[in-house]
Protein backbone atom coordinates (compact mmCIF):
# COMPACT_ATOMS: atom_id res chain seq x y z
CA UNK A 1 0.00 0.00 0.00
CA UNK A 2 1.19 3.49 -0.46
CA UNK A 3 -0.70 6.64 0.16
CA UNK A 4 -1.35 8.27 -3.45
CA UNK A 5 -3.15 11.79 -1.95
CA UNK A 6 -0.90 14.23 -0.77
CA UNK A 7 -3.47 15.68 1.06
CA UNK A 8 -2.84 13.13 3.59
CA UNK A 9 0.76 13.89 4.03
CA UNK A 10 -0.46 17.41 5.60
CA UNK A 11 -2.25 15.65 8.22
CA UNK A 12 -0.41 14.01 11.79
CA UNK A 13 1.15 10.96 11.13
CA UNK A 14 4.09 8.87 12.85
CA UNK A 15 6.51 6.50 10.82
CA UNK A 16 8.40 3.18 11.90
CA UNK A 17 10.13 0.11 10.78
CA UNK A 18 9.37 -3.56 11.70
CA UNK A 19 12.24 -3.14 13.71
CA UNK A 20 11.05 -0.10 15.29
CA UNK A 21 7.61 -2.29 16.29
CA UNK A 22 9.84 -5.12 17.61
CA UNK A 23 11.86 -2.91 20.01
CA UNK A 24 8.92 -0.69 21.31
CA UNK A 25 6.26 -3.53 21.45
CA UNK A 26 8.42 -6.72 22.69
CA UNK A 27 6.53 -9.07 20.33
CA UNK A 28 8.43 -11.07 18.23
CA UNK A 29 6.07 -10.93 14.84
CA UNK A 30 7.36 -11.33 11.41
CA UNK A 31 7.18 -8.76 9.04
CA UNK A 32 3.91 -10.51 7.59
CA UNK A 33 2.12 -10.57 11.23
CA UNK A 34 3.29 -6.76 11.93
CA UNK A 35 1.10 -5.98 8.40
CA UNK A 36 -1.60 -7.67 9.44
CA UNK A 37 -2.41 -6.52 12.97
CA UNK A 38 -1.58 -2.74 12.05
CA UNK A 39 -4.61 -3.26 9.14
CA UNK A 40 -6.88 -5.54 11.79
CA UNK A 41 -6.38 -2.22 14.14
CA UNK A 42 -6.70 0.51 11.46
CA UNK A 43 -9.86 -1.66 10.13
CA UNK A 44 -11.43 -1.34 13.48
CA UNK A 45 -14.39 1.32 13.82
CA UNK A 46 -15.84 3.00 16.72
CA UNK A 47 -19.24 4.80 17.55
CA UNK A 48 -19.29 8.98 18.29
CA UNK A 49 -22.51 9.26 19.35
CA UNK A 50 -23.64 13.15 20.06
CA UNK A 51 -26.67 15.30 20.80
CA UNK A 52 -27.63 18.11 17.82
CA UNK A 53 -29.68 20.99 18.36
CA UNK A 54 -31.98 21.68 16.10
CA UNK A 55 -34.44 24.96 15.52
CA UNK A 56 -38.37 23.58 15.60
CA UNK A 57 -41.12 25.75 15.58
CA UNK A 58 -41.07 29.55 17.44
CA UNK A 59 -38.05 28.92 19.59
CA UNK A 60 -37.97 25.62 20.35
CA UNK A 61 -35.41 23.42 19.68
CA UNK A 62 -35.87 19.58 19.27
CA UNK A 63 -32.22 17.31 20.12
CA UNK A 64 -31.34 14.35 18.30
CA UNK A 65 -28.82 11.59 19.00
CA UNK A 66 -26.71 11.50 16.16
CA UNK A 67 -24.16 8.47 15.70
CA UNK A 68 -20.70 9.18 13.50
CA UNK A 69 -18.45 6.04 12.68
CA UNK A 70 -14.94 6.85 12.86
CA UNK A 71 -11.27 5.11 12.65
CA UNK A 72 -8.67 5.48 14.57
CA UNK A 73 -5.85 6.13 11.81
CA UNK A 74 -4.89 5.29 8.45
CA UNK A 75 -2.41 3.13 7.09
CA UNK A 76 0.67 2.76 4.49
CA UNK A 77 3.25 0.61 4.05
CA UNK A 78 6.29 0.17 2.08
CA UNK A 79 8.29 -2.72 1.48
CA UNK A 80 12.08 -1.85 2.39
CA UNK A 81 13.31 -5.45 2.46
CA UNK A 82 12.49 -8.16 -0.16
CA UNK A 83 14.63 -11.63 -0.36
CA UNK A 84 15.55 -12.96 -3.82
CA UNK A 85 12.29 -15.33 -3.64
CA UNK A 86 9.77 -12.32 -3.00
CA UNK A 87 9.31 -13.12 0.62
CA UNK A 88 9.53 -9.76 2.48
CA UNK A 89 11.64 -9.38 5.16
CA UNK A 90 11.17 -5.54 6.34
CA UNK A 91 8.46 -2.79 6.09
CA UNK A 92 8.07 0.54 6.95
CA UNK A 93 4.74 1.99 7.80
CA UNK A 94 3.22 5.50 8.40
CA UNK A 95 -0.04 5.73 10.67
CA UNK A 96 -1.95 8.95 9.66
CA UNK A 97 -4.33 10.08 11.89
CA UNK A 98 -6.65 11.66 9.57
CA UNK A 99 -9.68 10.52 10.96
CA UNK A 100 -12.11 12.17 13.18
CA UNK A 101 -11.25 9.81 16.23
CA UNK A 102 -7.51 10.38 15.38
CA UNK A 103 -7.80 14.06 14.94
CA UNK A 104 -9.82 13.89 18.61
CA UNK A 105 -6.37 12.22 19.90
CA UNK A 106 -3.73 14.39 18.73
CA UNK A 107 -5.84 17.29 19.66
CA UNK A 108 -5.13 15.76 23.34
CA UNK A 109 -2.07 15.49 22.78
CA UNK A 110 -1.24 18.93 21.51
CA UNK A 111 -3.29 20.64 24.21
CA UNK A 112 -1.09 18.26 27.00
CA UNK A 113 -4.40 17.68 29.00
CA UNK A 114 -4.51 21.30 29.04
CA UNK A 115 -7.89 21.29 27.50
CA UNK A 116 -10.36 24.76 28.48
CA UNK A 117 -13.32 22.39 28.63
CA UNK A 118 -13.43 19.86 31.77
CA UNK A 119 -15.89 16.58 31.99
CA UNK A 120 -18.30 18.67 34.32
CA UNK A 121 -18.77 21.37 31.87
CA UNK A 122 -20.83 18.80 30.18
CA UNK A 123 -23.40 18.90 33.16
CA UNK A 124 -24.03 22.47 33.16
CA UNK A 125 -27.54 23.89 31.35
CA UNK A 126 -27.38 24.52 27.84
CA UNK A 127 -27.31 28.14 28.04
CA UNK A 128 -25.09 27.63 30.42
CA UNK A 129 -22.51 26.12 28.27
CA UNK A 130 -23.11 28.32 24.90
CA UNK A 131 -22.38 31.29 27.07
CA UNK A 132 -19.26 30.21 28.37
CA UNK A 133 -18.31 28.96 25.24
CA UNK A 134 -19.17 32.37 23.39
CA UNK A 135 -18.61 34.72 25.85
CA UNK A 136 -15.56 33.15 28.42
CA UNK A 137 -13.39 30.97 26.69
CA UNK A 138 -11.62 32.74 24.03
CA UNK A 139 -10.34 35.57 26.87
CA UNK A 140 -9.06 35.52 30.15
CA UNK A 141 -10.24 38.81 31.50
CA UNK A 142 -10.65 39.08 35.30
CA UNK A 143 -13.49 41.16 35.13
CA UNK A 144 -15.43 42.22 32.47
CA UNK A 145 -18.60 43.93 31.82
CA UNK A 146 -21.85 42.60 29.56
CA UNK A 147 -25.67 43.54 28.74
CA UNK A 148 -28.14 41.51 29.51
CA UNK A 149 -29.39 42.12 25.73
CA UNK A 150 -26.07 40.91 24.70
CA UNK A 151 -26.35 37.75 27.08
CA UNK A 152 -29.94 36.94 25.40
CA UNK A 153 -28.48 37.56 21.43
CA UNK A 154 -25.75 35.10 22.46
CA UNK A 155 -27.58 32.52 23.95
CA UNK A 156 -30.93 33.04 21.76
CA UNK A 157 -32.94 34.03 24.24
CA UNK A 158 -36.59 35.77 22.72
CA UNK A 159 -37.86 36.33 26.18
CA UNK A 160 -39.58 40.13 25.60
CA UNK A 161 -40.21 40.38 29.41
CA UNK A 162 -37.30 41.54 31.34
CA UNK A 163 -38.03 40.23 34.83
CA UNK A 164 -38.31 36.68 33.02
CA UNK A 165 -35.33 37.31 31.02
CA UNK A 166 -33.17 38.20 34.19
CA UNK A 167 -34.61 35.44 36.08
CA UNK A 168 -33.76 32.68 33.20
CA UNK A 169 -29.88 34.67 32.59
CA UNK A 170 -29.41 34.00 36.30
CA UNK A 171 -30.69 30.64 36.94
CA UNK A 172 -29.70 29.13 34.21
CA UNK A 173 -26.68 30.57 33.27
CA UNK A 174 -24.69 32.81 35.85
CA UNK A 175 -25.97 30.71 39.05
CA UNK A 176 -24.19 27.37 37.27
CA UNK A 177 -21.26 28.86 36.19
CA UNK A 178 -20.72 30.16 39.65
CA UNK A 179 -21.69 27.19 41.35
CA UNK A 180 -18.82 25.20 39.13
CA UNK A 181 -16.41 27.46 39.27
CA UNK A 182 -16.31 29.15 36.18
CA UNK A 183 -16.65 32.50 37.22
CA UNK A 184 -16.73 34.10 40.97
CA UNK A 185 -19.14 36.31 40.95
CA UNK A 186 -21.60 38.18 39.29
CA UNK A 187 -23.43 41.72 40.07
CA UNK A 188 -25.98 43.28 38.59
CA UNK A 189 -25.80 47.09 37.44
CA UNK A 190 -28.26 49.52 35.78
CA UNK A 191 -27.48 52.71 33.60
CA UNK A 192 -29.29 54.67 30.68
CA UNK A 193 -28.28 51.77 27.98
CA UNK A 194 -30.00 48.89 30.15
CA UNK A 195 -29.02 46.40 32.56
CA UNK A 196 -25.19 44.94 32.51
CA UNK A 197 -23.95 42.45 34.92
CA UNK A 198 -20.13 42.92 36.11
CA UNK A 199 -18.87 39.58 36.24
CA UNK A 200 -15.62 38.52 37.50
CA UNK A 201 -13.65 35.41 37.25
CA UNK A 202 -11.11 33.14 39.34
CA UNK A 203 -7.23 34.04 39.14
CA UNK A 204 -5.33 31.22 36.99
CA UNK A 205 -2.21 30.43 38.87
CA UNK A 206 0.42 30.16 36.72
CA UNK A 207 2.93 27.50 36.79
CA UNK A 208 6.79 28.50 35.30
CA UNK A 209 6.51 27.29 32.28
CA UNK A 210 3.53 29.20 31.32
CA UNK A 211 0.76 27.02 31.71
CA UNK A 212 -2.46 27.15 33.45
CA UNK A 213 -2.21 25.66 37.14
CA UNK A 214 -5.86 25.94 38.29
CA UNK A 215 -7.66 28.04 40.52
CA UNK A 216 -6.72 29.88 43.23
CA UNK A 217 -9.43 28.61 45.28
CA UNK A 218 -8.85 25.02 46.46
CA UNK A 219 -11.27 22.80 44.65
CA UNK A 220 -11.91 24.53 41.88
CA UNK A 221 -10.63 23.57 38.27
CA UNK A 222 -11.72 26.31 36.44
CA UNK A 223 -10.37 25.68 32.78
CA UNK A 224 -8.85 22.50 33.72
CA UNK A 225 -9.74 19.15 33.02
CA UNK A 226 -9.11 17.00 36.50
CA UNK A 227 -7.08 14.00 37.13
CA UNK A 228 -10.17 11.90 37.73
CA UNK A 229 -11.47 12.79 34.69
CA UNK A 230 -8.64 11.93 31.89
Amino acid sequence: MRILDDRLMSQHSIGFTDENFRRYTGLKLSSADILQLLLDTSRVEFKLSFPLRLKSTGNKEVVHRMNFYSRFFELSSEEIKVRCDDVIQGRKYRVIFSTLLGEFFVNNLLARYNDKIDLKFYLLPASAQIFYRRMLIHHSYREFEVYLTKIAEVVGLRDSNPSNLIKTVETNILEPLKRDGYIESYEQKQNGNGIKYLIKRPQILKSKDGREAGSVKEGWRVGKRTRQGR
